[in-house]
């Protein structure tokens, strides 16, 4: 089953129609993953429950993929979801976007509610659907009513 199928929870609960329009734009979208490390959304995966941490991976390993992944295909501009406290957030500030062409990287993260474990990963979502959408702005909020920070990754 493709990737973006495969998974299950908030994000991709409130993100499925988005994307699935994304990948009819023919947008790139690379999944973090703790069983596959980086992912193509039409990428097939089996079942798995592990956690992604960054430990798990060979030093620079998955930063150098995704370096190469933009690299590879000429992009230069990068739009992340991840709560900034996770590994998912270590990870991509640990590319070095500028050395791989990409002037313009932003990681989009939730603020640190009570409840963070559901409401974060589903507002996650939202706000991916309404980036496709074009419709994130700075005062954006989710249907739990959580803002959004935008954090330069350079």
């Amino acid at each position: 089953m493709p990737a973006w199928r495969r998974y299950g929870g908030g994000f991709y609960g409130a993100a499925a129609s988005s994307i699935s329009q994304a990948i009819d734009e023919n947008l790139h979208i690379t999944i973090v993953s703790g069983g596959y490390g980086l992912l193509l959304t039409d990428e097939p995966i089996g079942m798995y429950e592990k956690v992604f941490r960054c430990a798990d991976w060979p030093g620079g390993l998955l930063e150098r993929a995704f370096a190469e992944y933009v690299q590879y295909h000429g992009l230069t501009s990068l739009r992340a979801f991840a709560a900034a406290s996770t590994d998912y957030s270590k990870l991509l500030r640990g590319v070095s976007w500028n050395e791989s062409g990409v002037r313009d990287a932003w990681l989009f993260s939730l603020e640190r509610v009570p409840g963070a474990m559901v409401k974060s990963p589903r507002a996650q979502g939202e706000a991916f659907a309404a980036l496709i959408k074009r419709e994130l702005t700075a005062d954006w909020r989710s249907s739990d009513g959580l803002k959004i920070d935008a954090i330069e990754l350079h």
